[in-house]
């Protein structure tokens, strides 16, 4: 393959938390990798977008690739683009000649669905996302289902190509017990009533945390597992970290079942890191990457308790990190079920709760531990690049 055709153009924000990291990775691919940081934010305004499309005009790439849909107004300008480059040109930009070929050139357009759906329920979201998915060549998703999703939107299957997420974490050069000490999330040596912690195993829910993410059913399912199997030698703990939905108090939830939990780097509850017997620990905030690694590394299970979402790139990173995962059947594409985690009845806690208790035991946890490190070898960015190519049909 000539090398002219491996030139990369990374159009990003330098607010991007792995703009720092491509920056350092770009010195050892030299100018074939180009990082332009032409966005303020995931949704440009409509300047910073057209400073993309002139973008696109200087540089004529072969081929542009979407992470995220583009709004409605950014969509109408990019149509126009597509359909009229010249009187785009002529229309936008001063430095305009007349000549056709100059500003001409063949693009092929690909997206990658992170989520099927977009977020927004809006109406006319809905109508402009479909526009956005049919302009493609390709559509990328991480799961069958989500192709499944995507192709009821008139989309044809020909056009949807399903390549695993990849990960994007990296593991930190420190112990499991140093990570959790960093965090404020354990006491390894502490004593629970005279007698010395034997087995501590600490749960993660890690994300935006809302209703119909099952926070509900989790506080339930781990407050009986916690009343079963602890005992003077077995503690469990769960922690909680990512920013809340608007008009969601977890601490309401956690008062109205009776649950005392402590917060992590949050300045009204620090105090109560200290409490004897707390056992869930909460970041209300927004997890920086850095912060991110140190919980997967301080954590033994991820939980994902999800009423509706289909797929988690999150369970790729848990199992990079050894961590079994329990899950709701609404990710059960990506569980072996009993092998790299359990997968349980969405919004079912009595369920959760089983699980919770399975992976309690030591023994049972180790062997989920393996298999799911085991697991993630599959999801290599090697992998995932050679499916990538196959998808943008470069011979």
């Amino acid at each position: 393959m000539p090398e002219k055709m491996l030139r990369i153009i990374i159009a990003t924000s330098k607010n991007y938390e792995l703009f720092a990291e491509f920056s350092e990775k770009r010195k050892n691919l030299g100018s074939r990798l180009k990082l332009l940081p032409v966005f303020s934010s995931q949704n440009p305004r409509i300047f910073e977008f057209l400073r993309f499309l002139r973008l696109l005009g200087r540089e004529k790439p072969s081929i542009v690739h979407f992470q995220y849909p583009l709004s409605p107004l950014n969509l109408v300008f990019f149509l126009l683009f597509l359909k009229g480059r010249t009187f785009f040109w002529k229309l936008f930009f001063r430095k305009f000649k007349e000549n056709k070929q100059k500003h001409e050139f063949e693009l092929s357009l690909f997206y990658t669905a992170h989520n099927a759906m977009p977020h927004a329920k809006k109406i006319y979201g809905y109508f402009f996302y479909k526009i956005f998915l049919r302009s493609m060549q390709k559509v990328i998703v991480h799961s069958e289902d989500d192709k499944k999703a995507i192709a009821k939107l008139g989309i044809s299957k020909d056009k949807i190509a399903v390549i695993e997420h990849g990960i994007v974490f990296d593991k930190p050069k420190i112990s499991k017990s140093q990570a959790r000490e960093e965090l404020g999330i354990s006491a390894a040596r502490k004593r629970i009533k005279g007698r010395a912690r034997v087995n501590e195993v600490v749960f993660l829910f890690f994300g935006y945390i809302s209703e119909k993410k099952g926070i509900r059913e989790l506080l339930i399912a781990f407050k009986n597992a916690c009343e079963k199997i602890e005992s003077k030698d077995k503690v469990i703990k769960l922690v909680i970290a990512g920013s809340e939905s608007k008009g969601f108090d977890i601490r309401k939830e956690l008062k109205a079942l009776g649950i005392r939990g402590a917060g992590v780097g949050d300045k009204e509850k620090k105090d109560e890191e200290k409490k004897e017997g707390c056992r869930i620990y909460i970041d209300r905030a927004y997890i920086r990457k850095r912060k991110a690694e140190l919980y997967f590394k301080a954590c033994d299970v991820l939980i994902l308790p999800y009423r509706t979402e289909k797929h988690s790139p999150l369970v790729q990173v848990a199992y990079y990190f050894g961590m079994p995962v329990i899950a709701s059947d609404k990710q059960k594409e990506s569980i072996l079920d009993g092998k790299t985690g359990y997968i349980f009845r969405s919004g079912n806690a009595k369920e959760l709760e089983e699980a919770i208790i399975k992976l309690s035991n030591e023994e049972n946890l180790r062997e989920l531990s393996k298999n799911a490190l085991k697991e993630s070898r599959k999801y290599s960015w090697k992998k995932i690049a050679e499916k990538t190519i196959n998808a943008y049909c470069i011979d």
